[in-house]
């Protein structure tokens, strides 16, 4: 019984404890799954927690979303990589192509020229504008082998009768690229690929009719840099003008008018007129009635036009020049060739016909490296170039009846009919370099131009996208400079004084070996009713000016300042230096002619020396008296020694004044017209 009761006993035991293990299995399999499900709640919404297997779910579809995206962005990453390597092949190749046609340089500044340059624009022909006094014209020479070796590249675009300047920049964040284009107007653009015949047809040719059908005085001169092409543009016209001008004389002769060419050859260098055919240094004087006189310039005539040319290919190979940071080469003087046509029975002016090859202008900045002698030609060349500005300006806005500033330098002085003849006409050539690197030169030289004669810009150039173009405000033009041939002065009275006349037989008469048909003009065939004739004729009625050169150079210091205010600088350095350079000139002057009186009076004591010797030392001295040669010995001393004293003192000067010519060229180097 016992044992019954202990296995029914144990068999409900073994039940209940299987019930509970039941229990505790199924309560355990819940919490399990339970945990499992907040765990995965827990990271979905946490997407960088891998997520552990769970059946019925693949992780691979899990994953699919960011595995996507980062190859993506890795293919993006690629393709742009690639497209820069395209991108840079290309200007690579572009670049390669620009270098063997000529055009090296920054590619991307070349792009948006080129995209300028071809956007819509109506380009105005070519056309002769009569009874125009003034006339100014823009040549634009080709990229040389020298700025193709640099990697230059051109920035300057002629789109007649504009001349557009392109300043490449970076904005401020110093990488985005951008273009800034100025634009100038004048009477006529001559681009790189225009002839010497184009621009001669267009400038110097219809004064060439001006001369002979109307008698007039006709003047053509070349502006620019050095390097620029003037003394180019100046030879092609003076070709043009020999052949032009003795078919003029062979139509005159035609109609039993015979006339004939006279040709004078000079240079104006450091405040100083130089004749070409004689290698003589000449003197320009003013007579009692106004007019300009240069004494002794020798003038010839001239029977065909192989010898017309062979005379202007030797003065322009005698001009001097010298090395300057521009060019190996430049021409430092302002070269004057003036042809007068003359009646050939009474020698009576007809026309007058100057060309002029203007001196290279450098800036402050460009001559600072130089010597002294240098600086100087420089601050002479700038002065001239100053006062023919200020000449021509006023001629433009005041007439001829106005006051021009002639007597401000020997250029002007020597150019005076030019301003003050009623029939006269002037063509202006502005010679521009095309490159970058001559970028700051070229806009002086087209500022320059531009206040020779004022004139608006208007603003029908179509614009294109990616490019920035704005007109230049023309009140804030200053002159220009920098630097390759010089144009010179021209333009002289129309006959010569008495005075110059007597001079000019006087050489005729020394070289006997040439007959008075081949030397100059004389004067006995122009009688003084002759000489009034012409001035009543070429002359406005006018009050006698009696200003001074000083006055003139006040006048052209003045519009000086002013123009310094208008682009905000308040020093007179440039002023300052006009004026020291001008004492250092005429204290050189006279430096040098108390030297050659030094050496002369030197020679004649030398000589009083001698004689005194041989009159105490001779073989066939017998007695002498020693008081009398010690006395005379002291004397001849005493006169060295005051000669000495005298140019050490006149040197001492000299010195004084070179140093403060080099001070005040150190204040300049910021002036951006010099």
């Amino acid at each position: 019984m016992w044992k019954s009761t202990r296995d029914k006993h144990a068999a409900t035991s073994s039940s209940t404890s299987a019930s509970v293990s039941s229990s505790s299995s199924s309560a355990a399999t819940s919490g399990t799954n339970v945990s499992a499900s907040a765990a995965i709640a827990r990271r979905g919404s946490n997407p960088r927690v891998t997520p552990s297997k769970i059946p019925g779910k693949p992780a691979s579809k899990l994953k699919a979303p960011t595995t996507q995206a980062i190859a993506e962005i890795e293919q993006k990453r690629e393709d742009r990589r690639k497209a820069m390597a395209q991108v840079k092949k290309e200007r690579d190749h572009e670049n390669m192509l620009n270098e063997q046609n000529g055009n090296p340089g920054d590619v991307d500044f070349q792009r948006m020229i080129k995209q300028f340059r071809d956007q819509d624009h109506q380009e105005q022909p070519y056309a002769t504008k009569a009874n125009v006094q003034i006339t100014i014209c823009v040549r634009k020479r080709p990229v040389n082998k020298r700025e193709v070796k640099g990697k230059d590249y051109d920035c300057v675009t002629c789109w007649h009768p504009k001349v557009i300047i392109h300043d490449c920049k970076l904005k401020v964040d110093g990488i985005t690229k951008y273009l800034d284009s100025n634009a100038f107007e004048f009477d006529h653009s001559f681009d790189e690929f225009t002839s010497n015949e184009t621009v001669y047809k267009y400038t110097a040719q219809p004064l060439i009719q001006f001369v002979f059908n109307e008698c007039g005085r006709a003047t053509v001169f070349a502006y620019g840099q050095t390097g620029s092409g003037k003394t180019h543009t100046m030879e092609g016209i003076q070709r043009q003008v020999a052949t032009d001008i003795f078919a003029e004389i062979a139509k005159f002769q035609s109609h039993d008018r015979p006339l004939e060419v006279w040709l004078s050859f000079f240079e104006i260098y450091g405040g100083q007129c130089q004749d070409l055919l004689r290698q003589k240094r000449l003197t320009i004087r003013e007579d009692g009635n106004g007019e300009v006189q240069i004494v002794d310039l020798d003038e010839v005539i001239v029977t065909d036009e192989a010898e017309l040319l062979q005379i202007m290919q030797r003065g322009n190979a005698l001009r001097t020049t010298h090395a300057t940071e521009m060019n190996d080469q430049s021409s430092r003087s302002h070269s004057i060739c003036q042809l007068n046509i003359r009646e050939k029975a009474s020698l009576k002016l007809h026309g007058k016909l100057s060309l002029i090859d203007l001196a290279g202008s450098e800036r402050g900045a460009d001559t600072k490296s130089h010597n002294r002698q240098r600086r100087m030609e420089s601050s002479e060349i700038n002065k001239s170039l100053l006062a023919l500005k200020e000449c021509f300006r006023a001629l433009d806005s005041g007439g001829r009846g106005a006051h021009i500033p002639f007597r401000a330098s020997k250029l002007t002085q020597v150019l005076k009919d030019s301003f003050v003849n009623t029939k006269a006409r002037t063509v202006m050539i502005a010679a521009v370099s095309p490159c970058v690197s001559s970028a700051d030169h070229t806009i002086n030289t087209l500022r320059y131009a531009d206040r020779v004669k004022e004139k608006q810009v208007s603003d029908d150039i179509a614009d294109v996208s990616q490019v920035k173009f704005r007109p230049l405000d023309s009140s804030s033009i200053s002159p220009g400079t920098s630097p390759d041939k010089p144009p010179t002065g021209n333009s002289l009275a129309d006959l010569m004084s008495q005075a110059v006349c007597r001079n000019i037989a006087g050489m005729a008469a020394k070289d006997s070996d040439e007959s008075p048909e081949e030397g100059r003009p004389t004067m006995d065939k122009v009688t003084d009713e002759d000489d009034d004739e012409l001035k009543q004729d070429d002359a406005w009625p006018r009050r006698k000016d009696s200003s001074s050169s000083q006055d003139d150079i006040k006048l052209l210091h003045s519009s000086l300042r002013r123009q310094c205010r208008d682009r905000g600088e308040g020093d007179n350095s440039l002023e300052e230096l006009h004026g020291v350079v001008q004492t250092l000139y005429e204290e050189q002057e006279n430096l040098l002619s108390s030297h050659m009186s030094a050496i002369q009076e030197n020679a004649q004591l030398l000589t009083e020396e001698g004689m005194l010797l041989s009159d105490v030392q001779g073989d066939a001295v017998v007695d002498y008296d020693i008081d009398l040669y010690a006395l005379k010995l002291d004397h001849i001393l005493e006169q060295k020694e005051h000669t000495i004293k005298r140019l050490r003192k006149q040197l001492a000067l000299f010195r004084r004044r070179c140093q403060d010519e080099e001070s005040a060229s150190k204040n300049v180097d910021h002036v951006s017209f010099y």
